[in-house]
């Protein structure tokens, strides 16, 4: 998943860089599911459920999903949802909206298309997603980086 994150003040980035890398990972299942919403052309709203927090790694792992209708149904740690539009700019204004908008929230995510991971030999299609994080290591400067969503991180 892209991370991106408010930068509350000027950073080195010598300093951005010795950070740990903010990543979302959910269980492998949960991706599936998704690419098949987002293959069968259904819309859906997930809120993540459970999950811890790692400060020191600066991840947050989600235990499972459940859909929702709207975002004020969700009373886990963030949502996501399926966007059919794959306009990274415009869709992290569309997220930094839904976290400032919910302060309750520590994650919100797009699921924008999916790809093909390999597991334990297997190939499996997975939702590729856009996430903006609240709070931590993620707050001290901006991170662009893609993740698999089980903990595998890379430049877009």
């Amino acid at each position: 998943m892209i991370v991106v994150c408010s930068a509350i003040a000027m950073v080195s980035i010598a300093a951005i860089r010795a950070q740990p890398t903010p990543t979302v990972e959910l269980p492998l299942a949960s991706l599936e599911s998704i690419a098949i919403d987002f293959d069968s052309g259904r819309n859906r709203i997930y809120c993540y459920q459970g999950g811890s927090i790692d400060s020191v790694t600066a991840i947050i792992r989600i235990d499972s999903i459940t859909v929702v209708t709207t975002p004020d149904a969700c009373a886990g740690l963030g949502i996501g949802y399926i966007s059919r539009i794959d306009d990274r700019p415009f869709l992290v204004q569309v997220l930094r909206g839904l976290i400032d908008g919910n302060d309750r929230f520590r994650v919100v995510s797009a699921f924008y298309g999916i790809s093909t991971l390999e597991v334990n030999g297997q190939s499996i299609r997975a939702a590729r997603a856009l996430s903006v994080l609240r709070g931590g290591a993620a707050e001290a400067g901006r991170t662009r980086r893609e993740s698999d969503g089980i903990g595998n991180t890379f430049e877009p």
